[in-house]
């Protein structure tokens, strides 16, 4: 009896440095499972194949022209690789000069190639899955990775690729965003080199190396860990406090040299941080509970994540920066875009930190230390782009400091608010509410307020038009500089649609899903019910899905096997008890439900339409598509506010 592809995987995977297999062997067992696999080709089923490919010729010792005349043609593997996905639609091999073999920053990039004067390449294409459709694959994603990011989706088919072409030197893929043109983003783009991208097998036997140094992470102390952080803390406050000095046209060679030996001190004594132990057991428990070798990795570095020692070495190598250049306008301001990171940094370190509190060593994290990067780091920007000078620090505390780049925030905010007021006074909508709220600006330190504007609901559309035709020239002159969210409210509630200005160049994007609790409270408001808009999204995200499917379908060579995707439209219907609205809106899902359902040729138009369409740019609105799906959405809003409504009047 034959055994399973998964188990012939792994018996072979244990052969590998202990016993060797012929030539003639190697190739029937892949002959006996190729016929299944090919027939139909199977996305999980392929991996696990190629797996079996990558494993066989290890162990047979197969390298360059070899692992073809046991495995046939390298194009006929990377087919398969590809034509498994049903996003999949192009892919190619090719032999090429070795003198024009890409350079690799890793040191695990194999140093052989195909033969000694050429090198094997496998190029292939896939169209960008948006989380539209679930795929069951036979590779864990790398550690800390979305498995629906581009980059992940890159990640995979080069993994594929590389176990199904052992003979490849080099593996490019590409990952196409449709709407956005022939060329991929970064994200979606990946040249690499064998070896680079570790096989699986590779990523478990490294555990191993792992649990020893974690059984010597183990042997520090909590105490002297607790001690040196309080220690490092401390003393970064210290010299956070003793900035302004620094920066100051008074400054003292003796005080400065101090202060810049402190600094190399802490910097040092931060990343001599010993790593917080571990439960002796832990290790058995993960390894028991996590049969992948990705998952125990992914679980392994999640448990020896050292939070805190992350945010005080950031807050520690920003000052080492610093002091690398006191008078140096430009990397005062780089130094202090990179603490503004620290207060984030900090706020999750204390989330996840499990470090015990001992009397007498001192807090761990002082509550002060966020507020007093955040100060620091705005008047290092200040510094860099000239708002301060040394003679207007000259005296002054950290904290009066920062408070003189307050001013031109506030100023910047006024005049903000007044040019969004001015523009929707015009286009005959009123402003609701206005709400001025202090943030963390990692970008942009010197603007650490964000607006609030809240219009009403029946004004929503007319304040949509008038911020898409507002062009960066125009905010500009109307001295737009503060980050604004526009929102809408109805009946004291408020309605999830809104979109944000970042600045005066900055294009209007939709404002995310989450942060409208967070805005709801800044208001003062509860939120409005969204259960049409959320029907709305679910109907319009399965029209993207079969349409998606619809486009994987029209790329696909002849030849290819159909695309299997069991994205399906779903049918809508309206009841007695909801709003004519919703009624209306289902009118028009049926139309675009019939517009996907007979694509054809045109596959995937729906979807690709949509991905297309940026808020700031009025021409992307020009599209039927573009403005039924915005009708429907609006009908659906409609029909909420009309619920509540109901519900307000009973």
């Amino acid at each position: 009896m034959e055994a399973p592809l998964d188990v012939a995987v792994r018996f072979s995977e244990r052969l590998e440095g202990y016993r060797t297999l012929p030539l003639a062997a190697a190739a029937a067992v892949f002959a006996k499972h190729s016929a299944r696999v090919a027939d139909p080709l199977r996305v999980d089923v392929v991996d696990v194949f190629a797996q079996l490919i990558a494993t066989l010729a290890v162990v047979a010792e197969l390298e360059g022209p070899r692992v073809e005349q046991a495995f046939g043609p390298p194009r006929q593997r990377a087919r398969w690789a590809v034509e498994a996905d049903d996003s999949g639609f192009a892919v190619d091999v090719v032999l090429s000069d070795r003198r024009e073999l890409p350079s690799s920053s890793s040191n695990l990039a194999r140093a052989s190639t195909y033969t000694s004067d050429t090198f094997c390449e496998v190029s292939a294409r896939a169209v960008a899955r948006f989380g539209t459709v679930d795929v069951q694959r036979g590779y864990q994603p790398q550690a800390g990775q979305d498995p629906t990011s581009l980059n992940s989706q890159a990640v995979f088919l080069a993994q594929r690729l590389f176990d199904a072409c052992p003979e490849a030197d080099v593996v490019s893929v590409e990952v196409v965003v449709p709407a956005r043109g022939a060329s991929a983003p970064i994200d979606g783009k990946k040249r690499m080199r064998v070896g680079a991208l570790p096989r699986r097998i590779a990523t478990e036997r490294s555990i191993a190396l792992q649990i020893a140094v974690t059984e010597l992470l183990s042997t520090e102390r909590w105490t002297d860990r607790c001690r040196r952080q309080a220690d490092a803390s401390a003393q970064l406050l210290e010299l956070l406090m003793a900035l302004p000095a620094r920066l100051s046209e008074r400054d003292s060679s003796r005080g400065r040299r101090e202060w810049i030996e402190k600094v190399v001190s802490v910097a040092a004594l931060v990343a001599q941080l010993p790593g917080p132990p571990l439960d002796p057991q832990l290790i058995g428990r993960l390894s028991a509970e996590l049969p992948f070798a990705a998952d125990f990795d992914l679980r392994l570095r999640e448990t020896t994540r050292d939070p805190s020692k992350a945010a005080l070495d950031l807050i520690a190598q920003s000052l080492l920066q610093v002091s690398q250049g006191l008078n140096d306008a430009a990397n005062l301001g780089g130094a202090g875009l990179r603490l503004a990171g620290a207060p984030q940094a900090l706020a999750g370190a204390r989330a996840e930190d499990t470090l015990p509190e001992y009397a007498g060593v001192g807090p761990l994290l002082p509550n002060e230390l966020g507020s007093l990067a955040s100060m620091a780091a705005r008047i290092l920007v200040a510094r860099g782009q000239g708002a301060l000078s040394p003679g207007d620090i000259r005296g002054r505390s950290l904290e009066d400091t920062s408070a003189l780049t307050l001013t031109s925030a506030v100023s910047a905010a006024d005049g903000s608010l007044a040019a969004v007021e001015q523009r929707l006074t015009e286009s005959g909508v009123e402003v609701f509410a206005s709400s001025v709220q202090e943030i963390l600006n990692p970008t942009d330190p010197l603007l650490p307020l964000e607006l609030i504007i809240a219009v009403d609901a029946s004004a929503w559309a007319a304040t949509e038009e008038s911020l898409r035709s507002w062009g960066p020239s125009a905010r500009e002159e109307a001295c737009f500089q503060t980050r604004t969210r526009f929102v809408a409210m109805h009946l004291g509630r408020l309605v999830q649609v809104g979109a944000v200005l970042d600045d005066a160049e900055g294009p209007l994007r939709d404002i995310d899903p989450t942060d409208y609790p967070d805005i709801a409270r800044r208001l003062g408001a509860l939120l409005a019910p969204s259960v049409f808009q959320e029907r709305a999204d679910n109907l319009i995200g399965s029209l993207i899905s079969a349409s998606s499917a619809n486009g994987w379908s029209r790329r696909r060579p002849d030849g290819w096997r159909g695309v299997q995707s069991t994205a399906r439209i779903p049918s809508a219907e309206s009841i007695d008890d909801d709003p004519q609205a919703w009624a209306d809106a289902i009118v028009i899902y049926r139309e675009l439900e019939s517009l996907v359902a007979s694509e054809g040729d045109d596959g995937g138009t729906f979807a690709e339409v949509l991905a297309g369409v940026d808020l700031s740019i009025a021409d992307t609105f020009a599209s039927p598509i573009v403005q039924a799906v915005g009708h429907l959405r609006a009908l659906a809003i409609e029909a909420d506010l009309h619920s509540l409504s109901a519900d307000d009047a009973s």
